[in-house]
């Protein structure tokens, strides 16, 4: 007499029931660092946690605050504000879009705003939200780029996850941005004594800060694309290439912005 076949029971999936975690959710904020491959495998195979994009969003608040207050706290600071303002109401008067009269009222206006203790404090908080909601704009990229270029279907949490961690590397640029402030002890004083040009201190400050926010730019790239390349599958480089693509065009949409709005 035949028997009854034998249902096997579904494979379950390897690597959230057999391998345990090897690191915390401190050590994976910390290792992502050195070894993000070993993260991000860890991380996936782990279940969700809110605390790996919360706790980065944190961090990057506070950070974006403290940054933000001291550099405008200093004088130099605004005083290169109000240079390019000027440079740029003076452009509008040479190419006769705007008389001299209603430049100087601007400049007027600026000048009043810059002392406004209300002005001061929407800066920090404006420069403590882009800080710490960075990891969410990187999140949204990774998960429309997964799911309508590379037609995969990934958890919208775990986006957040993968770019939580990856923008440490980013909040790594904005620590060393702040440190550079610090052997002056302030702000260095943005003109030069004609008045008019940066003094070479801005200068060197200015070119050693688009370094190191270009160099810890494209590693956050680098970081963020292998935990999106792990998350949906696909080859790192081809991952990398767009990401560091967007990053191009909105570096370029953000500077003609700001020239713009005369920032």
């Amino acid at each position: 007499m035949e028997q009854p076949p034998v249902l096997e029971p579904e494979p379950q999936d390897a690597r959230s029931e057999s391998t345990p975690p090897l690191f915390t959710v401190w050590a994976r904020m910390v290792n992502v660092f050195g070894v993000p491959g070993q993260v991000f495998d860890d991380l996936l195979r782990s279940r969700p946690h809110p605390a790996h994009w919360w706790l980065p969003a944190a961090l990057g608040f506070w950070i974006g605050v403290v940054a933000t207050w001291w550099a405008w706290e200093g004088a130099g600071l605004r005083q290169l504000w109000l240079m390019r303002h000027r440079a740029i109401w003076e452009a509008r008067v040479e190419a006769g879009l705007s008389d001299r009269a209603s430049a100087e009222e601007r400049l007027a206006r600026a000048e009043r705003t810059l002392d406004s203790p209300w002005f001061r404090s929407s800066v920090v908080l404006e420069g403590g939200l882009q800080s710490g909601l960075r990891f969410l704009v990187w999140a949204g990229v990774g998960w429309a780029l997964a799911r309508w270029v590379w037609r995969r279907k990934v958890p919208w949490l775990r986006c957040c996850e993968v770019s939580g961690l990856a923008s440490l590397i980013g909040l790594l640029g904005d620590v060393v941005s702040l440190l550079l402030l610090v052997p002056g002890g302030d702000f260095p004083a943005a003109a030069s004594s004609e008045g008019e040009a940066l003094s070479p201190a801005i200068e060197r400050w200015l070119w050693m800060v688009g370094f190191v926010q270009s160099l810890l730019g494209f590693w956050h790239m680098a970081v963020l694309g292998l935990g999106m390349s792990k998350l949906t599958g696909l080859d790192w480089v081809r991952v990398l290439w767009w990401l560091v693509g967007l990053r191009l065009i909105w570096m370029v949409v953000a500077g003609l912005v700001g020239l713009g709005l005369g920032m």
